[in-house]
């Protein structure tokens, strides 16, 4: 287990020097464990690979501690090689390549349009219907105005013209709304936390998502908080993990089922909770979906296996948790704890004042 050679790059991620990396054992120096990793929990390379005699080259995700005893994941390739001295002595070896996967976790921009990219369909749905109805009111209007210059139909009376005006602007309002809860998850983030209402959060996840719990008949029952429940934070992150976390819940209900979003209030805190009827996940799963690259969709489908670790990176990033307890077969519930601002504590005794369905 003893390290012979490292480069800088290696040094950084540890943040420890050449001189007292070589020499040291590697679950000292990347685990900062004192023996060898338990391999019925690690993939260890070294176990695999010279003393079981797996053909390389073995890859595994690890979770490496800093200098300053902070943990991050990386992406380790090894491959076994045997070497030969000066004196015709083999010496058997593992070359190690580490990658450091803090830049894949962190949210970047592109990351978030690629997830706003998944939602294009049902947003398209929903402003092609008022754009319909624009059309057709339109048609009436015109037909309406060619009929007083004298030609065949119907003349429209100033109350009906009226009408026709106001359900124009209705589904404008319409059409600039779900824009509008677009755009806020396309935002960069900004330096600096404003007040963000939890409500607000909540209602625009689910307006989001709207048309693709109808077509995977998902029933949608969302306890709206009242708005002074605010928290510090980004907003637009915030859409994001649940926007995130009720795309995981239609997932796990491929043959439809029920969605419950609620928000408690207890000394200070926000606790939300997302509770779908779905398929479950395993005992032996559940402790590995936040991490990296782990994907394993109950409606068969591939994903990318970082959407949960992006939100408790946002999650732990505005001083919350999150947590998932789950019964398999009978559904999942994810619990976000998020720190209130003082002056949504005071409403805490306030209850829920609205519900958002769809089906």
């Amino acid at each position: 287990y003893r390290i012979v050679a490292a480069n800088r790059a290696y040094c950084g991620q540890v943040g420890q020097p050449l001189d007292q990396v070589v020499g040291a054992a590697c679950h000292r120096s990347s685990h900062g464990i004192d023996h060898p990793c338990p391999r019925t929990l690690i993939t260890c390379p070294l176990h695999e690979l010279l003393e079981r005699g797996q053909d390389g080259p073995v890859k595994a995700i690890h979770q490496h501690h800093d200098a300053g005893g902070e943990p991050f994941f990386v992406e380790i390739t090894a491959a076994p090689l045997t070497l030969t001295d000066d004196k015709g002595r083999q010496h058997r070896l593992l070359v190690e390549s580490i990658r450091d996967m803090r830049e894949d976790i962190s949210l970047s921009h592109g990351q978030r349009l690629s997830e706003v990219a998944q939602l294009a369909t049902g947003v398209a749905h929903e402003v092609r219907n008022p754009m319909v109805a624009i059309g057709l009111t339109l048609d009436g209007l015109l037909r309406a105005g060619l009929a007083a210059d004298g030609a065949a139909g119907p003349v429209r009376s100033p109350q009906d013209l009226e009408r026709s005006l106001t359900l124009i602007r209705e589904q404008v309002s319409q059409c600039i709304t779900v824009s509008e809860r677009l755009l806020t998850l396309t935002q960069f983030s900004e330096s600096g936390l404003k007040p963000v209402s939890l409500r607000s959060v909540l209602e625009d996840a689910a307006a989001l998502l709207h048309y693709e719990a109808t077509v995977c008949g998902v029933e949608m029952k969302v306890d709206l908080p009242p708005a002074v429940c605010q928290v510090d934070g980004n907003g637009a992150e915030l859409r994001m993990v649940a926007v995130n976390l009720m795309q995981n819940a239609f997932h796990a209900m491929p043959g439809g089922g029920t969605l419950a979003v609620s928000v408690l209030v207890d000394e200070g805190t926000a606790r939300i909770q997302v509770t779908d009827s779905g398929v479950g996940i395993e005992p032996d799963i559940l402790g590995r979906i936040f991490d990296p690259y782990f994907s394993r969709r109950a409606d068969g489908a591939e994903g990318t296996g970082m959407g949960l670790t992006i939100c408790k990176d946002i999650v732990e990033a505005h001083g919350g948790s999150i947590v998932a307890a789950s019964t398999p077969g009978q559904g999942t519930t994810f619990t976000v704890r998020l720190p209130l601002l003082a002056a949504a504590g005071k409403e805490e005794e306030q209850q829920p004042d609205a519900v958002c369905q769809g089906k």
